[in-house]
Parts: C-alpha cells; structure tokens; sequence
C-alpha cells in the first residue's frame, strides 16, 4: 500500500474526492482541517501525464498564487492506496483539483 496526501480548496472538495477514490482499493481514508501553520508549504498539482510542474516555473508556490486571489489550500485528504490503483487515484486527484507537496 502506499500514503498519499492531497490538499484542496474546501472540504466538500475533498469528501468529494474521497468519494470517488471508493471504487479502488483505498484504506484508511481521512480529511482533515490543514493546521494553520502548514498551509504555506509548497505544493504542486497532481498529474497523471507525468509531466510535473515545479514552483520554478510559476515563480511563487501555489499557496501564494492562491492566496493573491483569496483563496488557499485548506484541507487535506490521506489514505493508503493499492500499488495497483496508485495511477487511477492520482487521475482521480487530478480530477479534483487536488494538490501535493513539492518533492
């Protein structure tokens, strides 16, 4: 299994994803508030493509892009996903607006 951790906009998006994730083999699934001293962490889109963007190419983190237009990350989705179903819960992420952590 592995973890992977999403942030997003709102909670209804992020039960919205969790909602979809239900049919792969998902386990442990949880949203969450993101404390308010994490929010400017670093955090890029997910893609399926396998082409990443990096906060290089947009000169500033995507919290702070968000945040210029009122908006911020501001819960996070985390489960453990099937090796399997890793590919079809990143689409599903990416469907959703979901963002990570920059590596």
């Amino acid at each position: 299994m592995d973890q992977i951790i999403a942030y997003f906009k709102s909670e209804n998006d992020a039960e919205s994803a969790r909602a979809s994730l239900q049919k792969l083999k998902v386990e442990n699934e949880r949203v969450e508030e993101i404390p308010e001293d994490s929010r400017k962490e670093r955090i890029i889109p997910f893609s399926s493509s396998g082409l990443q963007a990096n906060v290089a190419e947009y000169g500033e983190s995507f919290n702070d892009a968000f945040g210029a237009k009122g908006e911020e990350m501001t819960h996070l989705l985390q489960f453990d996903v099937a090796e399997g179903d890793h590919d079809d819960a990143v689409k599903v992420l990416e469907e959703h607006g979901a963002m990570k952590k920059e590596d």
